[in-house]
């Protein structure tokens, strides 16, 4: 059986990531285009997301849930309606249907407003919440600010994911890891204007007095030539916050307090790589699972390096140091490590 399970694993390795790139006025074009490049890909990822099939369709398809979902999308129009031009593009291009596309979007809020006993059969109320996975080490010193990150999700999301390059109108050039069928926002990215972002999700008790999805900006000040390192695992640590005991979290932060800290981007990306925890480990694939890996897939790492202007993502686990591309944080391009 684990022969089996091994060679299973193998088939569901991580590739590299094609490039899309468009330069135009039309959010929808783009999101179009996208749309027709990736095709078979987003029909793929939508089909074969359970909870997509199995528990927000099937509500939305209700009255209430219909009704719902129409006070959405009037304040996704309203508020943002570029990106539901964008989403519009997309559900026309890859032949989706809006809706789905729409609802994939959407995802965290729609599934928040559904009653527990709907559907509570076939998907309980306790798998309703987004798996936390991704890592952060951030090096901050007064002659180094790095950010490195591990881009974690479930195995649907294996290869069906691409590196967008976009400038739209006037506005500015970005690039965005994207989750293919979703809008470039989800995974990390930088852009012209020079904001750059990795996420990290987190989630707390009382969704009353704070979001479900909860983001943190961080301010790293001079503190001479003492580099500090701070690890995050999907889980608030200064803030004192009660927020659900996630397995995969706890796991994470056990084993980062029994390493060193890292000093430099050599010694994070070991952290990053590291898959000693064998059902929590803070790197993800087909190793890791043939071990007994109970979370999901690292589908790339990537590490920014604010003073050098660049980032750089790896192939495989970031331990072997195996660049694969450089993201220009000037020129808002991605280039081949090989050539660069």
């Amino acid at each position: 059986m684990r022969l089996v399970f091994a060679l299973w694993s193998l088939l569901v390795g991580v590739y590299g990531d094609e490039v899309f790139e468009f330069y135009g006025d039309s959010h929808f074009e783009f999101g179009r285009q996208m749309g027709l490049r990736f095709r078979d890909k987003i029909q793929d990822r939508m089909r074969l997301t359970s909870k997509l099939q199995t528990l927000l369709l099937p509500f939305a398809k209700t009255s209430t849930g219909r009704k719902l979902l129409d006070r959405y999308l009037l304040t996704h129009r309203t508020t943002f309606p570029q990106y539901v031009e964008e989403l519009e593009g997309v559900a026309e291009g890859s032949d989706v249907s809006f809706e789905t596309i729409f609802i994939e979007n959407i995802v965290e809020e729609f599934s928040n407003s559904i009653p527990p006993s709907f559907q509570s059969d076939v998907f309980p109320t306790e798998a309703r919440h987004p798996v936390l996975r991704c890592s952060d080490i951030v090096l901050s010193s007064s002659e180094m600010h790095v950010v490195a990150h591990n881009e974690d999700s479930g195995e649907v999301d294996v290869n069906r994911t691409a590196i967008v390059i976009a400038k739209i109108a006037d506005e500015p050039k970005f690039v965005a890891y994207t989750y293919l069928g979703d809008l470039p926002s989800g995974a990390f990215g930088f852009n012209q204007n020079g904001v750059a972002f990795t996420l990290n999700s987190k989630r707390v008790w009382n969704i009353e007095v704070a979001s479900f999805n909860r983001h943190i900006v961080y301010e790293f000040k001079e503190e001479g030539n003492a580099i500090s390192a701070f690890f995050h695992a999907n889980q608030y640590q200064r803030l004192q916050i009660a927020q659900p005991p996630y397995q995969s979290s706890l796991h994470r932060l056990q084993r980062y307090n029994e390493l060193t800290p890292p000093t430099t981007i050599d010694e994070a990306l070991v952290v990053l790589g590291d898959q000693e925890d064998r059902s929590w480990p803070v790197f993800h694939d087909y190793l890791s699972h043939a071990r007994g890996d109970l979370s999901g897939w690292t589908l790339t790492t990537i590490v920014f390096d604010l003073d050098k202007g660049k980032a750089v993502s790896f192939l495989g686990n970031p331990a072997h140091c195996r660049q694969n591309l450089v993201w220009d944080l000037s020129n808002v391009t991605v280039l081949s490590a090989a050539a660069n």
